[in-house]
């Protein structure tokens, strides 16, 4: 998808605003049902419209319109667009009426008269043309009318449910001029489902998440962040188990922000959660669940099955220094660097354990 760099690392730009996709339900059998369209895709199933929108690009297969773009969610029976030349093309989300197809066939320079099954869709039409939307022809306004450029493609493809019965064959395909990229892309599914569609789309937005979150942040982060969540509890527990041991507590202590920090970036890799708090928030509710897991469940039935990655030894790394020790001999300045670098590989060291234990034995 071609995306305004600028505007899509924008913290203050909502990812809905960049980018959208419709999706349209294809064939299970049918060999081009699976692809992608720039711009907004309008399957036209009724026979009286698709005939007529058929002759109008029986000529030439594209349309280029320059305003007069009119955005109509309700029924189309009237015949006033006809005296209307400033009108060049209708989206409509309702009832054509049998006139007013005739209409836009035989009258000279009447207006393309086009239906929109979705009123998601009639949204993102109303995005791109800058017009906005009415109810009714009556309540039409000049100050509604859209301005921008649009460019108009039939296209024919034969996409069908899940009975191999044909659902649509003829589609409108409505494309943004003169810009570097088009803020809709469609996308015709191979399957039969709602759901499955519903998961492809889910699926498209979390990474086009992920490649932002990655292009803000400058690292490149895994997806699931359970896992850490899990680490930074328990390594938070184990600090507050030691505060008999100033040191190691200190250490366990100091291991966990990075690892809730960690949790909070890949919370970025999700839609929703925008803020900073919000997502820490959410980290701090799962780390309370977790922990009560455990709690119910019995620390050594939970750790039997997940490892108990509390037994992991996090090193604290003292100064290079000559000051004398204190009266017990331990030396309280530590090297607060040396020692978190060594305590995340000690902590990878246990979670590359945790990933092959299934696959081989470990002494």
């Amino acid at each position: 998808m071609r995306l305004d760099p600028v505007r899509f690392c924008d913290e203050n730009v909502s990812l809905s605003d960049l980018v959208t996709a419709h999706v349209v339900l294809g064939g299970v059998t049918s060999a081009v049902s699976s692809q992608v369209f720039d711009g907004v895709l309008l399957p036209v199933v009724d026979a009286a419209p698709r005939n007529a929108l058929w002759r109008r690009f029986s000529s030439n297969f594209e349309i280029s319109i320059t305003g007069g773009i009119v955005i109509l969610a309700g029924d189309l029976d009237t015949l006033d667009f006809a005296a209307n030349s400033s009108v060049r093309v209708i989206f409509v989300h309702g009832d054509v009426s049998t006139k007013v197809v005739d209409a836009s066939i035989s009258t000279p320079n009447a207006p393309v008269c086009i239906p929109v099954s979705s009123y998601n869709s009639l949204i993102q039409l109303a995005e791109m043309s800058g017009a906005e939307i009415v109810d009714s022809w009556a309540e039409l306004l000049p100050s509604a009318i859209g301005c921008e450029r649009l460019q108009l493609k039939s296209l024919e493809r034969s996409v069908s449910g899940s009975q191999d019965e044909e659902v649509a064959s003829f589609f409108v395909q409505v494309i943004l001029c003169n810009t570097g990229h088009q803020p809709h892309t469609s996308v015709i599914v191979q399957g039969p489902t709602k759901s499955l569609a519903e998961e492809l789309r889910s699926d498209t937005h979390k990474m086009i998440s992920r490649l932002r979150n990655t292009l803000r942040s400058g690292y490149v982060l895994p997806g699931n962040g359970g896992f850490w969540c899990a680490c930074a509890a328990t390594v938070e527990q184990q600090a507050e188990s030691l505060g008999n041991q100033e040191l190691l507590s200190f250490a366990a202590a100091r291991l966990t922000d990075p690892l809730i920090q960690l949790g909070v970036i890949l919370l970025e890799n999700s839609p929703g959660n925008d803020s900073f708090f919000s997502r820490l928030a959410l980290i701090r509710r799962v780390q309370k669940r977790f922990i009560r897991s455990v709690q119910d469940v019995g620390a050594t039935k939970f750790y039997s099955r997940y490892y108990d990655y509390r037994n992991a030894q996090y090193a604290v790394l003292a100064l290079k220094t000559t000051e004398p020790e204190s009266e017990d001999g331990r030396v309280f300045h530590v090297d607060e660097y040396k020692s978190m670098i060594s305590a995340i590989r000690k902590s990878f060291r246990v979670i590359q354990l945790l990933l092959s234990i299934d696959r081989h034995h470990i002494n």
